[in-house]
């Protein structure tokens, strides 16, 4: 998960904790018409609240230059810097500064240190700073699956490696369900959380990765 691998799996970065603390926010009146503002005002103000987030999700990568879309579930654990994603072949943690990677098919564990990678997709990271990084394209609605806001952005830099997302908040409570992103080479990942707790108390040992006696270990930190 070093680079192309870490794109294989939901990845967060180092700019805190994602997602949507469970908090009272007034639901606008049936029929009321909320302006784009409006609805990023109640988003920034259920992250400004949330310390740790646990979650099952899925992941989906689909190019045109992939027969076949490409998918992952596993569960996740963030707080702060520090992120723990499993499935079912690969454990990623990290405590924002050491990195290991365990493989399950090989019972090889990777140790390296910790490096920011702009073309790796960092969730965490975007919501918290999507609004430095993107600007709003439009804001439409979508009521197929569930009542949500769709919102376009695209990126301010030209260059980004990730030129455009899309962000679906439910109507209801504002709560970011479903995150979509595209890439330079044009493949798409989305990004679908479910059960989400907010705010559980994680211990400290959960960012780490502790290998069994068996397991070969490769230290690839210099």
């Amino acid at each position: 998960m070093l680079g192309f691998m870490e794109r294989r799996l939901l990845t967060y970065g180092r700019c805190g904790v994602a997602l949507a603390v469970l908090l009272f926010v007034a639901a606008p009146v049936a029929g009321q018409v909320q302006t784009t503002e409006q609805v990023l005002d109640r988003v920034r103000s259920k992250l400004a609240h949330v310390e740790t987030l646990s979650a099952d999700f899925s992941q989906t990568f689909s190019s045109r230059y992939i027969e076949e879309t490409e998918s992952l579930e596993g569960t996740v654990l963030l707080k702060g810097d520090k992120y723990r994603v499993e499935t079912p072949t690969q454990v990623f943690v990290t405590d924002g500064r050491v990195t290991w990677v365990y493989n399950a098919s090989e019972d090889q564990l990777l140790i390296s240190d910790y490096v920011e990678d702009e073309t790796t997709f960092s969730l965490n990271a975007f919501l918290f700073g999507f609004e430095k990084r993107y600007r709003v394209v439009d804001m439409t609605t979508d009521t197929r699956e569930r009542d949500v806001y769709v919102i376009n952005l695209r990126a301010v830099d030209p260059g980004a490696f990730f030129p455009t997302a899309t962000m679906y908040v439910q109507r209801a409570d504002y709560d970011i369900v479903t995150l979509q992103v595209t890439d330079v080479n044009e493949t798409l990942i989305t990004f679908k959380l479910r059960n989400v707790v907010y705010n559980r108390p994680i211990s400290e040992d959960r960012f780490r990765y502790d290998p069994a006696g068996s397991t070969e270990v490769v230290d690839l930190r210099g």
